[in-house]
């Protein structure tokens, strides 16, 4: 097996969260927007600053912060499977791809699934995957991740995330070019260094 069979060769958003972990509302308490009414604004933070400074902490942290489902697939069919994001819910479907591009779901009674920051699928003892032909993306892992509720999140990352919101805001006009750059850099300080 080639380290590379361990990781998804394509990850897909199925569902998204279905809310952001702040609210314009909430933003108004923050001592990170001081000065700023936030509700007033609603639009901008609702609409653009907040999702995105939850998509840099995301993709920073690797792992989706609230609820999402996502599919996973494989180029091949291994014994253990870790799921990325971390915060693993639940597994929605497992799905063998055969030439033809028909599926066949796996018997949920044929693994296991550890949930939690680690998750994985383990295979039973004893059982196999569908047989496949197919050399590639032949593996697909339909999952649910992200904590279920904002208070679960831990402070730190809220944290990070108000900051980049702050940032966001306060370099409103500067958010092309080199800037987008400056700000990964920012994102990847302020979440590494909580």
């Amino acid at each position: 097996m080639a380290d590379r069979d361990t990781y998804p060769v394509v990850l897909k958003l199925i569902a998204g969260p279905a809310s952001e972990p702040f609210t314009s509302a909430t933003l108004d308490t923050s001592t990170f927007l001081k000065d700023i009414d936030a509700t007033a604004e609603t639009v901008l933070f609702g609409t653009y600053l907040i999702p995105t400074a939850r998509r840099i902490a995301e993709a920073v942290l690797n792992r989706k912060l609230l609820t999402q489902t996502w599919e996973a697939v494989y180029d091949s069919q291994i014994p253990i499977i870790r799921l990325p994001f971390g915060q693993l819910q639940s597994i929605t479907t497992i799905k063998t791809v055969a030439d033809d591009e028909t599926t066949t779901t796996e018997t949920s009674g044929y693994y296991t699934v550890e949930t939690g920051d680690a998750g994985c699928v383990f295979l039973r003892q004893g059982y196999n995957w569908t047989v496949t032909t197919r050399a590639y993306r032949n593996f697909k892992i339909q999952f649910v991740c992200g904590w279920t509720e904002t208070d679960d999140i831990p402070i730190s990352i809220m944290s990070g995330i108000m900051a980049i919101i702050a940032h966001l805001y306060y370099n409103r006009e500067d958010l092309r070019g080199a800037t987008a750059v400056a700000q990964s850099v920012l994102a990847n300080d302020i979440l590494h260094s909580l």
